[in-house]
């Protein structure tokens, strides 16, 4: 399936350039030489790209090299792709204005389709270098009738997907991420899964010297990256990677849930921290391993509804599940990166991510419960970020209060 999508948009890019050059560049010498230039360079690196996913989906090897190698010929394509789809739908808007105002007066749509093609290109470009790595922080307070009194201004600091081996070994953005950390100075960290993006090799001593320097409790879960699902080094047992990963997370302190909870104790008052596995969609469907599997009746077995419990799950699909089973105030997940390009617009925002998570990032209510979906800090897929930068979340708990009645 997915071989013939690539094969699909393959043929689309090279028919957008046959296009284009016959609308636009076919009498034009020197813009002709310089198109034909940049097309054999972009449908080469499409071919190449093609035949390289493919032999990877066949390979019994997959590291991190060869998916950055991928990545980078998926962010060539979406470049070259997309500029080129710009600039098409400009051009057939100036034929199509020709035919109905039986005029020549729209050559000024050749401009607007090179410069309209130009900021893509340059937004593309800006996402792929510095909108990767400028890590943002996001202020949320959410308020509770039943929040504990001593909770009240409780804060937790949540980051996501961190997706460890495509910065080998580079530890820039991570260390920056914990400065951010810890200079909001919150009760408690939340890691909501992807912590690496193949295996446990990723989380190198280096890495593991910075997570070290949070200072406040950090809880974790399993995301599917975490859990050996995309291995297929031979070399390399998905189940020995996944308890490596857990030891080393507990070797840095931190507080590891699989299907279980913790409490959070304060001058009498007590909150409880829940953590799930990974729930199996359908969607992730290489090298099962049966690793990691979400258990929502385990992981509040010890909790009665009337407690207040925070969910960390690293799919947002598991919110709709929880009324069945507890009673959730609040869920924090992450895994849709929103799919690492974003609109917003004042309180209005979209992503192609809606287009497979009805809830895919910020804060969503549903019967006095709520749901995070943190953006994440890495990437997959292709290294780029537009209109949503590296996010680091930061959500004050309050208590709701009845107002006076004069």
């Amino acid at each position: 399936m997915v071989g013939i999508i690539l094969i699909i948009f393959s043929l689309l890019a090279l028919g957008l350039d046959y296009y284009i050059f016959q609308k636009f560049f076919r009498r034009r010498k020197i813009l002709k030489q310089l198109y034909i230039t940049q097309a054999l360079i972009f449908d080469i690196g499409v071919f190449v790209w093609l035949i390289y996913a493919i032999l990877l989906r066949t390979s019994t090897t997959h590291d991190n090299l060869h998916t950055q190698i991928l990545q980078w010929l998926m962010f060539l394509f979406i470049l070259s792709f997309f500029t080129k789809v710009l600039v098409s739908l400009c051009m057939l808007a100036k034929y199509l204005l020709s035919r109905i105002f039986k005029s020549t007066n729209f050559k000024w749509l050749n401009y607007c389709a090179l410069a309209s093609a130009t900021l893509l290109a340059g937004v593309m470009i800006y996402g792929a270098t510095y909108g990767r790595n400028a890590i943002r922080v996001e202020r949320v307070t959410l308020y509770f009738d039943d929040l504990p009194e001593q909770f009240d201004g409780f804060t937790i600091a949540q980051f996501s997907d961190t997706h460890l081996g495509n910065y080998r070994p580079k530890t820039t953005i991570i260390e920056r991420m914990v400065r951010i950390i810890n200079s909001l100075n919150p009760d408690i960290i939340v890691q909501s899964g992807d912590l690496v993006n193949i295996h446990s090799g990723e989380l190198s001593e280096r890495f593991m010297e910075h997570f070290s320097r949070l200072k406040a409790p950090v809880y974790a879960v399993y995301g599917n990256h975490d859990l050996g699902y995309y291995i297929k080094d031979n070399s390399i047992d998905p189940a020995q990677s996944v308890a490596e990963l857990t030891a080393k997370e507990r070797a840095m302190g931190w507080h590891f849930l699989h299907n279980q909870a913790q409490w959070i104790h304060r001058a009498g008052d007590s909150i409880a921290i829940a953590g799930v596995g990974f729930p199996r969609d359908g969607r992730v469907s290489v090298k099962p391993t049966n690793l990691g599997l979400s258990d929502l009746k385990a992981a509040f077995r010890d909790i009665e509804r009337n407690q207040f419990a925070i969910l960390i799950s690293h799919s947002p699909n598991m919110f709709d599940s929880v009324p069945d089973v507890a009673n959730a105030a609040l869920t924090l997940s992450g895994h849709t990166h929103a799919m690492q390009a974003k609109v917003k617009i004042g309180n209005w925002q979209w992503s192609p991510a809606a287009w497979v998570y009805p809830m895919w990032g910020g804060v969503y209510e549903k019967d006095g419960r709520y749901l995070y979906v943190n953006e994440g800090i890495g990437y997959a897929l292709y290294p780029m970020r537009i209109g949503t930068r590296p996010e680091v979340t930061l959500i004050e708990l309050r208590r709701k209060t009845t107002p006076k009645i004069p």
